[in-house]
């Protein structure tokens, strides 16, 4: 856990490798998990705002390495240097597009069509030159109910489903999807 919900961090860090999940607990005890931040993300940048609570609890889904400034340090250096306040900004405005979109997912597609999604946003980063794709590892049924705002079952149904299609395969452990194109032929009929 790097942060947890409520706290008011005093640093902010530097996603150099690896993943951090974002999970917001709501006030009906249910985990909705945002996207993750990916190498290069700045973490916490709420701690600029030193009265205010992060409102999300931060961990490592993998083995990861960050890097971490004091607040005051930072907020030297933004004072010191536009190019920072630049990139600073910039990289608010990614994140607010990255949670438009899971936002616009969550409301406008059916569950089936948020699961091809995530797949296939999990085989961005093990694509092979044949359009083939390894995700590993496989997140849990739970963890990728979270991630889409569903339950376990419907992911277990949906899975089932594209495993007996031949659209993913079960191989030691890690998911294989052998045509990403035809996992997003699917999805793509699933949003008409």
């Amino acid at each position: 856990m790097l942060i947890d919900a409520g706290e008011f961090p005093e640093k902010v860090y530097f996603l150099l490798h690896g993943e951090l999940r974002y999970s917001l607990y709501t006030r009906f005890g249910k985990i909705l998990s945002l996207p993750a931040a990916l190498p290069g993300a700045l973490i916490g940048y709420t701690a600029l705002m030193m009265d205010t609570p992060h409102p999300y609890s931060i961990d490592a889904t993998k083995r990861s390495t960050l890097a971490c400034m004091g607040v005051r340090t930072f907020q030297d250096f933004m004072q010191r240097d536009p190019d920072v306040v630049q990139a600073l900004l910039k990289t608010m405005i990614e994140r607010q597009h990255i949670l438009i979109e899971h936002i616009e997912e969550l409301t406008t597609l059916n569950v089936r069509a948020r699961i091809h999604n995530e797949l296939a946003r999990l085989c961005r980063d093990s694509t092979n030159s044949d359009g083939s794709a390894v995700i590993f590892p496989v997140p849990t049924h739970e963890e990728l109910a979270n991630r889409i705002g569903t339950r376990r079952e419907a992911v277990s149904r949906e899975l089932s489903h594209l495993q007996h299609t031949g659209v993913v395969l079960r191989h030691e452990g890690a998911l294989f999807v052998p045509d990403i194109a035809r996992l997003m032929d699917a999805e793509m009929h699933l949003k008409d």
